[in-house]
């Protein structure tokens, strides 16, 4: 009767238990794809009001999020296809939206490399304040900060690359539309019309994308 008993018991809290890891290994929701006029830059003057500044400190990078307590969940990719190009991508969840991600990229010219720490500073009350850094850094204020799982994407919403188009089908954020190539003038006299200049390409040699602001 007993052995029966603590079974029932078992199971119910299994169940309660149930729905709460379930929400919790929920992927998160990518944000929307907008047009470049309403592309929240995190700057403080988008639609989340957040501001994040990426800073790189004696080879490591910081990454500044203000109001203290907005940035909820951090998620930080090595994106280093590209050799010449390598990033690093930020997944960020901020307060107003938990379970939404925005994807934002930057440029990594301090080399991070895989197994990497994120740090967060405690000390801090005007901002959210992190470091990321191959070093093992003792300060009593610095404490090991759990990332986000790593994100499916790798370009904001919007992005060409980032497999999420804008929701109006207009053009994506930031994307620049070459101008069409003028028409060829009249021949004058016997000279030949002048040879057509190459389209721009988005495009380098090394597959970076010049026109995209992210």
């Amino acid at each position: 009767m007993m052995l029966r008993r603590t079974f029932v018991w078992m199971l119910a809290a299994f169940l309660l238990c149930a729905p709460v890891m379930t929400a919790a290994q929920a992927p998160f929701k990518p944000e929307a794809a907008v047009k470049d006029s309403e592309y929240d830059r995190l700057d403080g003057t988008g639609r989340s009001g957040k501001e994040v500044h990426v800073i790189e400190w004696e080879g490591n990078i910081e990454l500044r999020a203000k109001p203290v307590g907005s940035l909820v969940g951090l998620a930080v990719v090595i994106d280093d296809k590209n050799k010449k190009n390598s990033a690093l991508v930020f997944g960020y969840r901020f307060d107003i939206d938990a379970q939404t991600q925005l994807i934002r990229r930057a440029p990594m010219t301090t080399p991070i490399k895989p197994g990497f720490r994120v740090y967060k500073d405690r000390a801090e009350k005007e901002e959210d304040h992190f470091i990321i850094t191959n070093q093992v850094l003792k300060d009593k204020n610095l404490i090991p900060f759990k990332l986000d799982p790593e994100p499916a994407q790798r370009y904001p919403s919007g992005h060409p690359l980032s497999g999420i188009p804008v929701e109006d089908g207009r053009t994506s954020p930031a994307v620049v539309v070459p101008p069409a190539e003028p028409a060829p003038a009249a021949p004058i006299r016997g000279k030949a019309p002048a040879s057509e200049k190459a389209s721009p390409s988005h495009e380098e040699d090394s597959g970076a994308i010049r026109s995209f602001n992210f």
